[in-house]
């Protein structure tokens, strides 16, 4: 089995269009979703979290959230 497992959870903007202000505002309960999913669902492969960072980007001097990293470590038992 393998010993280290990488999620990228894309994160979805609440607006696509350049002209919105909510343009790099992050939709937060569809993330937290995803990101809940991704727990459950790793938990019962056997794995713990081990770190979670965001991956940002930056664009007309703004910095925003791209993707969320997740690592698991399958759990020693």
């Amino acid at each position: 089995m393998i010993k280290y497992r990488t999620v990228v959870i894309d994160v979805d903007m609440k607006s696509k269009s350049s002209m919105s202000s909510k343009r790099y505002q992050i939709d937060i309960p569809e993330l937290r979703m995803h990101i809940q999913s991704k727990l459950e669902e790793y938990d019962e492969m056997g794995y713990d979290l081990v770190e979670m960072e965001p991956l940002t980007s930056s664009i007309y001097n703004s910095s925003y959230t791209q993707a969320i990293v997740m690592i698991f470590k399958l759990r020693e038992e």
